[in-house]
């Protein structure tokens, strides 16, 4: 998850940022045994990077 946030950004925080929120959520899908919505791991995972840039720009 790491090298494919690497393409989106050079920032090591928001990787990271990018990073825990998908262990989170690839861990609520485990515990869940639940099948993933697939547009709502894309939304959480592209506010995370948008987050994590909106604040850098504040």
């Amino acid at each position: 998850m790491a090298e494919l946030a690497a393409t989106l950004t050079d920032d090591p925080e928001a990787i990271a940022a990018l990073v825990a929120a998908s262990d989170g959520l690839c861990t609520a899908i485990l515990i869940d045994n639940a099948p993933a919505d697939t547009d709502y791991v894309r939304r959480i995972l592209t506010r995370a990077i948008h987050a994590h840039r909106d604040a850098v720009v504040s």
